[in-house]
């Protein structure tokens, strides 16, 4: 089942990967994560790790459909693991009335 990430068109995420085996114990890598963009107008920015990349949502309402995939480090060799994640970009909408008030002055 693809990981799915709900995003408004002003907002961004930093997705990471952190493997385990089965079991829920640490595991092991032979390489970098890969993230490739499928389908959508998010953007995918890299970040200082080979696990991690940003997730700038695109400027209109639609998805994103990403493969993630990695190297399994299996000890007598790798095997390509991978998933799926779909981000869904809405609208951002108006939630904030933004009162503001003026300088207090004498009345005429």
């Amino acid at each position: 089942m693809p990981l799915e990430i709900d995003l408004t068109t002003q907002q961004q995420v930093l997705l990471s990967a952190i493997p385990k085996t089965l079991e829920g114990c640490p595991g092991a890598l032979a390489g970098p994560v890969v993230y490739t963009l499928n389908t959508g107008n998010c953007t995918l920015v890299p970040v200082g790790d080979d696990r991690s990349v940003l997730i700038v949502s695109g400027d209109h309402a639609g998805y994103s459909v990403m493969l993630v995939s990695a190297e399994a480090d299996l000890g007598k060799g790798v095997e390509t693991i991978t998933d799926i994640v779909v981000v869904h970009v809405i609208d951002a909408h108006t939630a904030v009335l933004g009162l503001t008030v003026g300088t207090p002055e004498l009345k005429a």
